[in-house]
């Protein structure tokens, strides 16, 4: 008698530490489910980050690449081999960084990435031709303009796009955000700032 005396008189307690139990499971659950959004949230601002840095970078990077467009000419304009080689390597250098860095822009644009290659093809010859220092400089580099015009062109669209997305809520912000995923862990070059 004493025996059922004491297990109905555990049963309260008993249940006073089910309910506790079930309390304190539901507690982690909402603080794990809070956790999580927290996460989320996190994850998601370091993507729109991501996004913002890549758009930058891409919004730097373009204006040197007309800017060694210029210098390129400049140097054709005095016919002087060296300093068209050393700008036809800035140019590789640069073109380079825009491709691996636009893919996102490129499945946009096919063209685009043929562009960059014929322009990044085109150089390198140039350079090849131009170390003999004979011969009229201008023929020599009459097919590295052109291809690097249709670059300068093409990303002169790529920038103004870019622009136009400042906020971040278009389909350009898709594709950059894709971008970002494809490009993490870009390091910013000196030669390219």
């Amino acid at each position: 008698m004493l025996d059922l005396i004491n297990d109905w008189s555990a049963l309260p307690l008993q249940l006073i530490g089910l309910g506790i139990a079930i309390w304190q499971i539901r507690k982690a659950f909402a603080e794990a489910s809070a956790a999580r959004a927290a996460a989320e949230r996190a994850e998601q601002a370091a993507k729109n980050t991501q996004v913002s840095l890549m758009r930058n970078h891409l919004l730097i990077l373009i204006p040197q690449l007309q800017r060694a467009e210029s210098d390129i000419e400049w140097a054709i304009g005095r016919a002087d081999p060296d300093s068209i080689i050393h700008h036809l390597g800035v140019w590789r250098w640069q073109a380079s960084q825009l491709k691996g860095m636009a893919g996102a822009a490129i499945r946009r644009d096919p063209g685009l990435e043929t562009s960059i290659d014929d322009s990044l093809d085109a150089a390198a010859l140039a350079k090849v031709a131009l170390q003999n220092h004979s011969g009229d400089v201008a023929k020599k580099t009459r097919g590295v303009q052109l291809s690097i015009a249709a670059v300068t062109k093409r990303i002169g669209e790529l920038a103004a796009q870019i622009s136009a997305d400042g906020r971040g809520h278009t389909p350009d912000a898709a594709a950059l955000e894709a971008l970002a995923e494809v490009r993490r862990g870009f390091r910013d070059d000196d030669r390219s700032i």
